[in-house]
């Protein structure tokens, strides 16, 4: 498997970063899309990230940066889903 460390699409919405990579198998054959969802806060002087969401406005903004990162998914890979029917 190859993966790709930059992701594709990313979005920030006040502490919360959701991403999107893409990755593919060693031959290239299948593409499939991960999501990371992050909230970045400050320890002292240097930013670190946390997977843990604190309180209901982190909850809100990770539910929305999470729907634009499902539709983003949708967008790029609906035209592959519709050549594979073909």
């Amino acid at each position: 498997m190859k993966k790709n460390t930059s992701p594709i699409w990313q979005k920030r919405l006040g502490p919360i970063r959701v991403a999107v990579f893409e990755n593919t198998t060693n031959d290239g054959d299948k593409v499939w899309h991960t999501c990371s969802c992050v909230r970045r806060y400050k320890d002292g002087d240097e930013w670190k990230d946390s997977t843990t969401l604190s309180g209901l406005g982190d909850i809100a903004l990770a539910k929305t940066g999470l729907e634009l990162a499902m539709e983003f998914i949708a967008r790029i890979e609906q035209p592959a889903e519709l050549e594979e029917r073909e």
